[in-house]
């Protein structure tokens, strides 16, 4: 219930009245004046209860928040404290003083323990303000494979608070012990405090800081204000004590209790209670081991004992009970059951309504189930079990649970009664519950000795749910569990479930790109599928291909991958694996040359979708999106944010949900709309944290970069984390390096840019291509030549644009759409003097753009042609990474000693092994070398011998298998026999991986003996000596090659320009 706004002249100046919840906090609020209240206050025919002691800092900043509400702006306080602190005190004085201010009441309480429903509080909420909105959704809904997927539930009941307010007026919400609420509940607050930023409600909660989880805690006091309620001082315990005994302490008295309760106003309450019962004892004298515990014990001896074991009775049914169930768990007819329950209410211990009862404190339900003996306790739970199994409504299923849990008699009952509970959870989205309540059920089979089968169903379903609920870290503990299970049995279609749900769950959304563990699960699964021609073989070569492209080494052609992945998806005629199998192709084929093809194949993965789930539409219709992006068919694209919008609109999914405002100010940028730009940002970086997106975060860096470089304001910096995150990757990965390079670049670092560049730029480009990024990625390095006069370059890149003349650059996935590549192409032109071409590029840009809404970047294109017109200017000169000629840079040795020389720096050192292996990496630049190959030199040249990983024998029954399998693979292909050929790939690369683990470069067998680290820490030890040595007879050599050089497991050198050395 809430108290509605009176609009009498009394009662608008009338005395606030007193309030009291008529029974426990876990059911609406009933509110009526009290006779007496057990917090202290007397009845209204005395003035005590007009008072609240020791709160009034508290309430100065509470009366502030309600007069916030009510003009209009939303306020969230936090009342924190310890039990019996007086947190629900303050709430009630709160909610009388805005009932007097006009505010309607909404009260709801948590309940401890399993036994209420998930969003329990707030479909408390829902009632109080008369409102019958369903906390459930349709199954659809949850049909994606989302890790959160909360917003159909939470904006259901922003939607009714806001009809509330509409029609009610200013609205406070109190949620009483909110450290027992399930977490869904505690988020729900937090994004009804942020979202309901302009609306008249005030939301007031309390709750015992120390029991509730710290990130809750963290972004609960990030969303409000909170006020840590301390204990009452001397003075304000005197003053407790008088109202309620109606006779003042001496100063001893009141100075003994707070010195003894530490100001605690429940505590002072039981106490005085106690010392009024005995007049003349001293507060110090009361015998109250255990605190509070003491004095409960104290009253509950004096209850008699058909009354003591109907208390018994309701503590194991939790908190609060029906009367019905209270009843028939007793066998007490409900007349003899209200007599029993009067003499309770009579003790203090209860309270009750005309249809539950409850106890007055979590503590008092406490002493009474702990004194209850366990015998009585397990019969009880297994009696209230039975009875709840045979009742309605699915929110019963968590207290069935926690009942057949307790008493421990039947295992499979809790089971089942475990997964009601979490597919009820599931419905309302709440998936931390659904999780617990799964691996509670997990618990169980196992303790009924169920089918291991049945066992791993459930844990599957736990790890869903737990990522689902963004635990990734536990979800992927699970997962991995279940893999160690289904490799114990043999069950490799388990493994396969356990090793696609460990990559990103059996959508693969969002597919992380770097996951050894993943990828190492997904070979096993693959390995054990070999000879099934099945939907799940499908998924897993296709998840394979996508988590294996960015692997070092890679072992797999995702290509090869994707292709058979398809054929195995089609062959079984099952669309979802058909559309999983063809985005995993469209990944594999990214490149610009494939973008037509990319197109057909996304808009069959759309025409699946539509038929069978909407998550793989969506994901057809991303990748549609990009490719008519690089074909410069912005109408086209514009058609597809729209529709893609639609979709994610219907599922409420964030994962879903951030690319419609990311794409919107994408195609801002186009138009030079700066502040819709920055708009779509933020809301595509807040709507990407909750689904804790890394694409997210990647594309709205990227939008954003763009967004500043087109306003003509200073380029951000690239984000530190992402350095940090894949600092490995920088000079192998041309994406990232360019990333950091352009960065540099456009923030005027021409250094800095330009050692990026050399990186890549050495081997003429090479190891730019084959991903989605080639041509941006190209061209950013053609910005950079430029700028570096680096016309041999030019050219090069020139020659490798051009066969796309006709694409447009896009950065991500929409992160930000660049213009055509004739752009580029017209700079690079005109820097090598080419005006005619330059000025053939420019008219071709003009005439893409005139088929687009672009009117931003066909601006930029007008004044590239007018500079283009104008005489170039020679760049000026920078301070470049200068190469050494073949006559300056020499590390050769002739047995005994070493001769080295850089520029005019000369010396000769005697043999170490720190040197051979310097000389060993320098003969292969950018190449990484395994510490186990620099040990194999060690050996060539004299050093201890570790043993050899493969024997002679087995390396050359490798190389003969080999040989036999090179013959299988040509016959199989010129028969064009697919699966026969896959097979034979497969093998052939474990054989290759095999062999390449046992010898090194150039035919050298590896040695073994030591172990990876043992190799690691020699490796870098000697190297270091050897640098050591160098950099001080020859600095400038020294200085370049700890520069250059990079050791741990895998070593390297990778200079910032080419070396000719002479070895």
């Amino acid at each position: 219930m809430c108290v509605r706004p009176t609009s009498s002249p009394s009662a608008a100046t009338s005395p606030p009245p007193r309030f009291e919840r008529r029974w426990n906090r876990t059911t609406p609020m009933s509110w009526r004046p009290n006779e007496r209240r057990d917090d202290g206050a007397v009845s209204s025919s005395g003035a005590a209860w007009t008072e609240l002691f020791g709160r009034d800092s508290a309430m100065a900043i509470i009366d502030e928040a309600l007069r916030d509400a009510r003009l209009g702006t939303t306020r969230l306080v936090l009342l924190l404290g310890e039990p019996g602190i007086g947190k629900t005190r303050v709430a009630e004085e709160t909610a009388a003083r805005a009932a007097v201010k006009g505010f309607s009441i909404a009260w709801a309480g948590c309940v401890e323990g399993d036994f209420a429903p998930a969003l329990w509080p707030w479909a408390q909420i829902l009632r109080a303000v008369g409102d019958d909105s369903s906390l459930a959704v349709d199954a659809a809904t949850t049909e994606g494979f989302a890790d959160v997927a909360r917003f159909p539930v939470y904006t259901r009941v922003l939607e009714a608070l806001e009809r509330a307010v509409a029609q009610r007026g200013a609205l406070l919400v109190v949620i009483d012990d909110l450290h027992w609420a399930d977490d869904d509940s505690v988020r729900l607050l937090t994004f009804s405090a942020v979202h309901l930023r302009h609306v008249p409600i005030a939301f007031l909660v309390t709750f015992r800081p120390h029991e509730i989880a710290r990130e809750h805690l963290a972004t609960l006091i990030r969303a409000g204000v909170g006020i840590e309620l301390e204990g009452l001082a001397a003075g304000e315990v005197a003053q407790l004590v008088a109202a309620m005994t109606g006779s003042q302490p001496g100063a001893e008295v009141a100075d003994q209790l707070r010195a003894r309760c530490g100001g605690n106003p429940l505590f002072v309450r039981e106490l005085t209670r106690l010392l009024d019962a005995r007049p003349g004892t001293a507060p110090n004298d009361l015998p109250i081991p255990g605190g509070v515990r003491a004095v409960l014990d104290r009253r509950l001896a004096r209850v008699p004992q058909p009354v003591a074991e109907l208390l018994q009775a309701l503590a194991v049914l939790g908190s609060t009970a029906t009367l019905s169930l209270l009843s028939k768990l007793t066998d007490v007819a409900p007349d003899e059951l209200l007599g029993r329950l009067d003499v309770a209410r009579a003790s203090g211990v209860i309270e009750t309504s005309a249809t539950e009862a409850g106890f007055t404190h979590a503590l008092v339900r406490d002493a009474v189930y702990e004194s209850t003996a366990m015998s009585r306790r397990v019969a009880l739970h297994e009696r209230a079990a039975r009875l709840l199994e045979n009742g309605d409504g699915d929110d019963r299923w968590a207290a069935v649970a926690t009942h057949w849990l307790r008493s421990g008699r039947d295992p499979a009952r809790a089971a089942i009664a475990s997964r009601q509970a979490a597919h009820r959870a599931r419905q309302l989205l709440a998936f931390m519950d659904a999780a617990a309540h799964l691996g509670r059920a997990v618990t169980s089979l196992i303790a009924a000795d169920a089918d291991e089968s049945e066992v791993v169903d459930v844990m599957l379903d736990q790890a869903d749910m737990t990522l689902r609920a963004g635990q990734a870290t536990e979800a992927r503990a699970i997962f991995l569990a279940v893999a160690a299970r289904a490799r114990r049995r043999g069950r490799t279609d388990e493994l396969a479930r356990a090793a696609l749900g460990l990559g990103a769950g059996l959508a693969g959304f969002e597919v992380a790109l770097r996951d050894a563990d993943q990828v190492a699960l997904l070979e096993e699964a693959l390995a054990g599928l070999q000879t099934e021609t099945s939907a799940l073989r499908a998924l897993v070569l296709a998840r394979l291909a996508v988590a294996s492209f960015y692997a070092s080494p890679r072992r797999h052609d995702p290509f090869v991958l994707a292709t058979e992945a398809v054929r195995v998806a089609r062959e079984c005629n099952d669309e979802r694996a058909i559309g999983y199998a063809l985005s995993a192709l469209c990944d594999a084929i990214a490149g610009p040359q494939h973008s037509e093809e990319r197109l057909r194949h996304a808009t069959e993965i759309v025409a699946i979708g539509t038929r069978c789930d909407p998550a793989i539409e969506l994901l057809g219709r991303r990748l549609r999106l990009r490719a008519l992006l690089e074909l410069g068919d912005l109408r086209a694209v514009d058609v597809e944010i729209a529709s893609f919008g639609a979709v994610a609109d219907r599922l409420r999914q964030p994962l879903y949900s951030w690319y419609p405002p990311l794409w919107r100010g994408m195609r801002a940028l186009t138009r030079g709309q700066f502040d819709d730009v920055a708009r779509g940002v933020a809301e595509a970086a807040a709507i990407g944290a909750a689904a804790e997106s890394e694409n997210a975060t990647m594309l709205t860096i990227t939008l954003d970069m763009w967004r500043a470089l087109f306003a003509g304001e200073p380029a951000p910096d690239f984000p530190q984390s992402i350095l940090d995150r894949y600092a490995d990757m920088v000079s192998t990965m041309a994406s990232l390096a360019i990333g950091v390079a352009f960065t540099a670049f456009k923030q005027g670092n021409l250094g800095e840019a330009a050692r990026l560049y050399e990186l890549f730029a050495h081997d003429d480009f090479v190891r730019v291509g084959g991903d989605a990024e080639e041509l941006l990625n190209l061209s950013n390095f053609a910005d950079i030549a430029i700028a570096l006069d680096d016309r041999e370059r030019l050219a090069v890149l020139y020659d490798r644009l051009k066969p796309f003349e006709d694409r447009c650059f896009v950065d991500g996935i929409g992160g930000a759409w660049v213009g055509p590549v004739h752009a580029s192409l017209a700079r690079i032109a005109h820097a090598l003097d080419r005006v005619a071409d330059a000025h053939a590029h420019i008219s071709a840009a003009r005439a893409m753009l005139e088929k687009a809404d672009a009117p931003l970047v066909a601006l930029f294109i007008e004044q590239l042609g007018i500079q283009l017109d104008a005489p170039r200017q020679k760049p000026a000169a920078i301070d470049r990474p200068a190469a050494a000629d073949r006559h300056d840079a020499r590390f050769h040795s002739d047995g005994e000693t070493w001769q080295l020389r850089w520029g005019h720096e000369q010396l000769t050192m005697r043999d170490a092994k720190g040197l051979r292996d310097l000389a060993y990496l320098l003969a292969r630049p950018a190449i990484d070398v395994h510490v186990s190959e620099l040990v194999g030199v060690d050996t060539a040249m004299g050093g201890g011998d570790l043993g050899e990983v493969l024997d002679r024998t087995a390396r050359e029954a490798y190389r003969r298998r080999l040989s036999d399998l090179d013959a299988d693979l040509a016959e199989a292909e010129a028969h064009n026999d697919r699966g026969r050929a896959e097979r034979v790939r497969v093998e052939r690369d474990f054989l290759v991986a095999e062999l390449s683990a046992a010898v090194g470069l150039g035919g050298r067998i590896r040695r073994a003996g030591g172990g990876t680290e043992r190799a690691r820490k020699a490796v870098a030890g000697r190297i270091k000596q050897a640098l050591d040595r160098i950099a001080r007879d020859a600095p400038s050599l020294g200085r370049h090659l700890r520069n250059s050089v990079k050791t741990g497991t895998f070593c390297s050198y990778r200079p910032e320009r080419r070396v000719d050395w002479q070895l």
